[in-house]
């Protein structure tokens, strides 16, 4: 598990990312899971355009929804306890449309949130990649953007791990794991609390990405 110095330096580093990109900041090597997988046809389906939490989210929502992401992220900063710290204000939480998605809003648009991540794949006009896995493997979707295959099981953990990452945190404003738990790392932003076990498998999927995709 991480040391308590190199987790704050992390931490630090995710939350100077959200400001850079709640202010529409290009970072030199900042790389989302997106820049490294498989290309997806995700266009979505009449009705619908693509959330844009960042530019790499392209789960689909109605145009209010998108909207209202873009006035979330427009406001950030005000609603944190302060510049250099990812904790929210009174009143607000971490929208969370990824595990390192800090940006405050109201618990009901944190709601909105995971129930568009929940419907993602039924609101895309064709979810035909290029780079379809290979057969016996599946996407991971640690994120709706997250292609890297691996076996129906691990996906499966995926999701579990996803639906209990707030209880797994020192405190639902702290990104910190609780004792036993460590940050998953599926990509350098991914801060969802699971089992060394599990952590071990995500860098071992990564390493076999390539060779799991159809040619």
């Amino acid at each position: 598990m991480a040391s308590i110095p190199e987790r704050r330096r992390r931490v630090s580093a995710a939350a100077a990312i959200l400001v850079a990109v709640a202010g529409g900041i290009a970072l030199p090597g900042v790389t989302t899971a997106a820049a490294r997988t498989p290309q997806a046809t995700d266009t979505c389906k009449s009705g619908y355009v693509w959330r844009e939490t960042t530019a790499s989210d392209h789960v689909c929502v109605t145009p209010g929804t998108r909207a209202q992401v873009q006035d979330d992220n427009a406001h950030a900063t005000s609603r944190r306890v302060s510049a250099n710290d990812p904790k929210c204000k009174s009143g607000y939480v971490w929208r969370e449309a990824t595990a390192s998605d800090l940006v405050c809003v109201t618990p009901g648009t944190r709601t909105q949130t995971k129930d568009d991540n929940a419907h993602a794949a039924s609101r895309v006009a064709s979810s035909t990649p290029a780079g379809t896995c290979k057969s016996g493997y599946v996407w991971r979707e640690t994120t709706a953007s997250d292609h890297v295959c691996v076996t129906p099981g691990t996906r499966a953990q995926v999701q579990d791990d996803n639906a209990h990452a707030t209880s797994r945190r020192v405190s639902a404003n702290d990104p910190k794991c609780k004792s036993g738990y460590v940050w998953r790392e599926a990509t350098a932003s991914d801060l969802v609390c699971v089992t060394p076990g599990t952590r071990t498998q995500t860098k071992d999927d990564n390493a076999h990405a390539a060779s799991r995709v159809a040619s």
